[in-house]
Order: structure tokens, then sequence, then C-alpha cells
């Protein structure tokens, strides 16, 4: 017999991988949150009680253009890495606005209770090394935050209470974003 929860995910797959396809070059930050909150549903039917998300969007900044599938990326690395049987995993997800100086910042933290990195990626990151020890996601992140933004873009690892990524990118408006993002 099938667990419970069988219908209930191949529906919801059904649905969201639909959404997802359609979803290849988002436009900006709320559909990045839209695409992730499908797939996180997906997983939340998967795991149960064992899951828990949360998505914090400071308010205005919906429509902020950002590199298309950059925060999926990292949930995913958060589900594929820190889930662990018999632990609740928590993923959360913080995405606001930051003053550094005189510029504004997207500013967008995920974090999770699993175990965290290893300290071998965490020691790649901290040299700004690029290696074939981080996932094909993180290079891939790391460059196209590079073509759009140069040096302008910092991604950050951690451990705290599990692993944590802080993603910095300056707020760029639409005109600037599309000529930019262009050359990717």
């Amino acid at each position: 017999m099938e667990p419970p929860y069988t219908e209930r995910y191949v529906r919801w797959c059904g649905r969201s991988v639909g959404e997802l396809i359609t979803y290849l070059l988002p436009d900006s930050l709320i559909e990045e949150i839209k695409c992730a909150e499908n797939y996180l549903a997906i997983q939340k039917i998967r795991y149960e009680d064992y899951f828990i998300y949360t998505i914090e969007l400071q308010k205005g900044l919906e429509n902020t253009k950002i590199i298309p599938l950059m925060i999926l990326s990292f949930i995913e690395n958060s589900i594929k890495y820190a889930f662990m049987d018999e632990k609740e995993l928590h993923i959360n997800i913080c995405i606001k606005q930051l003053s550094i100086g005189s510029e504004l910042s997207l500013y967008i933290e995920i974090t999770d209770n699993g175990p965290g990195f290893p300290d071998e990626i965490i020691q790649i990151f901290k040299h700004d090394q690029d290696s074939e020890v981080t996932g094909i996601g993180i290079r891939n992140i790391r460059r196209r935050l590079s073509l759009v933004y140069g040096n302008d873009a910092r991604i950050i690892l951690t451990n705290e209470a599990g692993a944590r990524v802080v993603i910095i990118i300056p707020l760029i408006f639409e005109s600037a974003y599309l000529s930019e993002r262009n050359a990717i």
C-alpha cells in the first residue's frame, strides 16, 4: 500500500512542475519566490511533519530584478544535504533591503538546521576560490553573479545552527538589469 500522501503529492507535483517549467526566466524576485514556494510545497508534502519553512520578504522588493533560480539552488542544497532521518528540517529564507554606505543592496539569507557546510567548502569561499569541491549549482551562481554584478556581489557561507548562505547584490533598476542580463 502506498503512503497516504502519494495522491496529494502527485497532484501537487503535476500542477507545480507546470508552473516551474513556465518559470524558466523570471522577471522579478516575487516570481523567484513563487518558484521556491512551489518547490517547498512539494517537499512539504513529501516529508510531511518533518519539514518546516518560512519565507520573509520585505515589502516593496517584489519587483526587484535578480538572477533566475539563485534562491532555489540553495534551497535544493538544504533539502539534499541537511535533511536527516528523525530530525525535523527547518529552512528559513529572509530577503530585505540593506544599505551599505550610500548603496542599496538586496540581502538574501537562507538558513537550515542541518549539519552545515563542510569546512573545505567554507574555506574555498573565504579565499574566493573556484573549485570542483563545490557543487555545480553553487559554482554556476557565483559565475552568473560575477557576470552581472562584477565584484559588487557576494556569497557568504557559514555554519551557525546549520548552514547559512548570505547573498548580497546591488539593487538594479530594470533597464540596467536587462542590458546586463543579456551578457549571460
